[in-house]
């Protein structure tokens, strides 16, 4: 019997013979303990946190996190998290681009009315729950350097204070505004809710409340005025006629939309088709195209959909805009000749309320344009009687922003929850906190291949001694039956280097060396032939 030996090196992240190595990260923390499944605190049972990375324009892999998911070693008193492959992804693509100055880690840590341990139990909770948010930079947790600029610390802010801001898109917050102070106060005295949360910076609801009417007196939102609506005219819409900046009607909305497709869409009523099954083809798509510019007419009718108008984000614009959204869900329909009307009520549901996403992050970047703008300060100096300029003054914002939040999904909660005791209540908001320890680490994953066992695994420390490696203290094996090592954890024990002998069935034996430091591996084959 013969034996043949084969050296191949390459980075981690290369897939070889009977195994892949690829460099992943952790996020280290203390959040919990080990065999903790949750913690119990003056804000609630802490079960959970979410992992978020913030790059604009949008750039969100939402991870959830609970105790579970944690790993623990002996050496350390750190728990390490696993992160999912879009972020471990999207960290790599920032560091090969070397564009990690304005890219920010969030992690916000949920605290629950009672203790959940599972995904199922996560899943089926509706009761009240307290989020507490932290922002860091992805360049500081991911170095040694963590001290965290006061620029930085203003940005971290703002990025806050955006999606808190963003509760006046919703529908069922311009109509609080509606609602007399005193009926507010009597559905809060009547459901004893009234000390459901804490405010950050006014002292009274009824001062926050104010503030927030206010507030929303100072947006102006797309407006669709229904044709049937009696009370459309110039006269009962007092400083505002239907051909004003945000206003129109909804027959002249559907016609300019539609408008969009016979001028630019391929298949559109201009279009002169011959064969009876190009005239198929039109017909139903022209039949999709309508049932979009339907619903999305209904939506802003109903109020459904809440878009700012400002600048650039004007008539003209979201029109366009929405042109681009149904087309796109149109184009995916893979074969249009196939459609059938039947079909038309699973198209609509699986391919245009996917394009719902892209109409968020049209809402969203609305808000965001505005608050890049001069807009947030202007209005913020005139509440705070000075020019903002610190840090301090953020934080003030940041604490206005959360009772403005807070205080209207408090309201919203009341009134839905009095008509459906099981409504899924919206979350209340702490401001920004700066004192979570965390960060993120790297260490590397070793996925066996089909058929392909482990018969070895040593470590080597820096003058070459062996040290044997234990599950738990230098590795964990994850449900995949895939070995994952921090690297944090090996040089603490001075492992610079790591050796696997792996027996694939048929052909032989394969060694890994590993190097720690450089992310380097040797595969050495060893075939067996007669």
């Amino acid at each position: 019997m013969n034996w043949i030996t084969i050296l191949l090196s390459y980075f981690l992240g290369i897939q070889g013979s009977c195994a892949s190595i690829e460099k992943i990260y952790f996020l280290e923390n203390n959040f919990w303990e080990e065999d903790q499944g949750y913690v119990e605190t003056e804000k609630g049972f802490f079960c959970a946190i979410y992992e978020d990375y913030l790059k604009e324009p949008n750039c969100n892999f939402q991870f959830l996190t609970l105790p579970e998911n944690c790993i623990y070693f002996k050496s350390l008193n750190y728990a390490y998290t696993f992160l999912c492959k879009a972020d471990n992804d999207f960290i790599n693509s920032c560091i090969q681009s070397g564009d990690l100055k304005n890219v920010f880690l969030n992690i916000v840590l949920y605290f629950y009315d009672q203790p959940l341990e599972t995904e199922e139990e996560f899943d089926n909770y509706t009761g009240r729950k307290r989020l507490v948010p932290t922002y860091k930079p992805l360049e500081k947790v991911l170095g040694n350097d963590e001290s965290i600029s006061e620029v930085e610390k203003i940005q971290m802010r703002l990025l806050h204070i955006k999606p808190r801001l963003s509760i006046f898109l919703l529908k069922e917050t311009v109509v609080i505004k509606d609602i007399a102070d005193t009926e507010i106060e009597i559905r809060l005295n009547e459901l004893l809710l009234f000390e459901m949360f804490k405010f950050y910076y006014f002292e009274e609801y009824t001062d926050c409340l104010k503030c927030a009417k206010d507030f929303l007196d100072t947006l102006c939102y797309f407006e669709l005025v229904d044709d049937d609506n009696d009370k459309t005219s110039d006269q009962e819409l007092p400083g505002c006629s239907i051909n004003s900046k945000n206003k129109m009607k909804a027959s002249e909305f559907v016609k300019r939309l539609l408008e969009k497709f016979d001028d630019v869409t391929a298949h559109s009523n201009k279009t002169c088709f011959d064969k009876p099954a190009e005239i198929e083809v039109r017909k139903y798509t022209d039949s999709l195209i309508n049932k979009c510019v339907l619903y999305i007419k209904n939506q802003l009718l109903n109020k459904e959909l809440m878009l700012l108008i400002g600048d650039k984000y004007n008539i003209d614009f979201y029109i366009e805009k929405f042109h681009s959204i149904i087309s796109t869900a149109v184009k995916k329909v893979s074969d249009v000749k196939r459609l059938r009307p039947e079909e038309e009520d699973k198209f609509f549901e699986e391919e245009f309320e996917m394009e719902n996403n892209e109409i968020e992050k049209l809402k969203m970047a609305a808000l965001n344009h505005l608050c890049e703008t001069d807009f947030i300060p202007n209005y913020f100096s005139k509440v705070l009687g000075k020019k903002i300029e610190t840090l301090e003054d953020y934080i003030a914002i940041d604490k206005m922003a959360c009772d403005f939040h807070n205080i209207i999904c408090k309201i919203i909660n009341i009134i839905a929850v009095k008509e459906n005791p099981q409504f899924d209540l919206k979350p209340y908001y702490e401001p920004v906190n700066d004192d979570c320890n965390y960060k993120l680490v790297e260490g590397f994953m070793i996925k066996l291949e089909k058929g392909v066992k482990l018969k070895q695994i040593k470590g080597f420390n820096d003058k070459g001694g062996t040290i044997k490696l234990e599950s738990e203290e230098h590795y964990v094996i994850d449900q995949s039956n895939s070995y994952n090592f921090v690297k944090k954890v090996l040089e603490i024990k001075n492992i610079r280097e790591i050796e696997l002998l792996l027996k694939d069935n048929g052909r032989g034996f394969v060694v890994y060396r590993i190097n720690i430091e450089k992310f380097e591996a040797d595969e050495r084959i060893i075939y067996q032939f007669n």
